[in-house]
């Protein structure tokens, strides 16, 4: 897979989000990419390997795409369609008229997450802050009745609902009738484990459940938002870079010897050099 952070900018503030524990992360600074940037990206990928356009391209990162203001420029880059689909996820409190109207005359493959915590909007609010639950329930119907009015089949929407025990008893039924609009192949309901909740039902944990290994590390190519080669999207203090995409060529920048001696390291569970990972593999 392939992600590229587009913008480090949200405009909620959800409990679970690194970006609440992270102190270094503002360290560097507000940044959404540019067109342009994007651009360079997608013909570095292209000229490294063809094969790459196998592969899923996606949006990552720990900020809102439409914070970008020139986002949706960048979904009409043309390039976009040279990979197998276009990925990203949205918190769907930024989606007007006009915005569903342009994303639904979109022509390639496209997936678009939308993350919806709870069925119950105090839950809801009180996981994702600053978000609107019916605004969002609103936003989510309008886009998909459109799609569906558009008979645009190459658009796929999924409501992401991480699993949580405040939230493990809310089934695909429940999300269907509080939406108003039944499941099918290109809108689906996908729900994700992954975030520890303290007993108190309240304080949420800032990282994901222990993992056994992560077979990732260096497959994946990821690009934060400075052009930085990451080793994990969850890498918002920059601890863990190879070299940046508008400095040196993708080929220099994956044989760095430095991406294999790190996946040696992961391998056998030696985090001196790999903060990001120890937090996450290591997390009780």
């Amino acid at each position: 897979m392939i992600q590229i952070e587009i913008t480090n900018i949200c405009n909620i503030d959800c409990v679970y989000c690194n970006r609440k524990t992270d102190s270094s992360f503002f360290s560097s600074g507000s940044k959404s990419m540019t067109p342009k940037e994007f651009d360079h990206i997608l013909d570095s990928l292209l000229n490294y390997s063809k094969d790459l356009t196998k592969q899923r391209l996606a949006i990552c990162g720990l900020g809102e795409p439409f914070m970008n203001p020139q986002f949706l420029n960048i979904l009409q880059n043309d390039k976009i369609s040279n990979f197998d689909n276009f990925d990203f996820s949205t918190n769907g409190t930024v989606m007007s008229k006009s915005i569903i109207e342009q994303l639904t005359n979109i022509d390639y493959k496209l997936h678009i997450r939308f993350s919806l915590q709870s069925i119950n909007q105090t839950q809801m609010e009180k996981m994702q802050v600053g978000a609107s639950f019916k605004n969002v329930i609103t936003n989510i119907r309008n886009f998909e009745l459109t799609r569906r009015k558009k008979e645009k089949d190459n658009i796929i929407v999924k409501i992401q609902n991480l699993q949580t025990p405040m939230t493990e008893n809310e089934t695909m039924e429940d999300f269907e009738k509080i939406i108003g609009l039944s499941f099918n192949d290109n809108f689906v309901y996908n729900k994700k484990r992954g975030v520890q909740i303290t007993s108190n039902n309240e304080s949420i944990s800032d990282w994901p459940s222990a993992r056994l290994k992560c077979s990732r590390y260096g497959q994946n190519i990821i690009f934060n938002v400075y052009g930085d080669l990451t080793a994990c999207c969850w890498d918002c203090s920059r601890d863990q870079i190879y070299g940046n995409i508008f400095e040196d060529t993708l080929d220099n920048i994956r044989n760095n010897v430095l991406i294999k001696q790190r996946r040696n390291e992961l391998k056998n569970n030696q985090f001196n050099h790999l903060p990001i990972c120890e937090r996450c593999l290591k997390h009780d």
